[in-house]
């Protein structure tokens, strides 16, 4: 069975992606967490000023509406942590094609 063998490049590439899904899902959700709990409060600060329901009923609105920001956040975090990385690779193996192709044309004629 033959062993399979990533070059340097590759293995920065694989290190950097891996890096780039931690931090962006952890950067996401610590975002979404700030701003469902404002929200929430919000909400929640809204529905007793205005003696709109109860104290049970308005703090079960804010955790309603906190549980659905939230949900948000972690499809948000997936789609920001995994959608740029096959981009970038595919935008890095393009790039690497055409400078191939241009070092191609630019060799004497055999």
């Amino acid at each position: 069975m033959q062993k399979l063998r990533l070059d340097t490049w590759q293995s920065i590439a694989i290190v950097l992606s891996v890096l780039w899904a931690i931090g962006a899902s952890l950067y996401t959700m610590n975002s979404f967490e700030r701003d469902a709990k404002l929200m929430s409060e919000r909400m929640y600060d809204d529905r007793g000023v205005h003696r709109s329901g109860t104290g049970e009923d308005c703090y079960h609105t804010m955790r309603q509406t906190h549980h659905v920001q939230m949900v948000l956040g972690r499809k948000q975090a997936a789609a920001r942590a995994f959608l740029p990385i096959p981009l970038g690779w595919m935008a890095i193996w393009l790039v690497n094609r055409i400078v191939l192709w241009i070092r191609r044309g630019f060799q004497p004629a055999s």
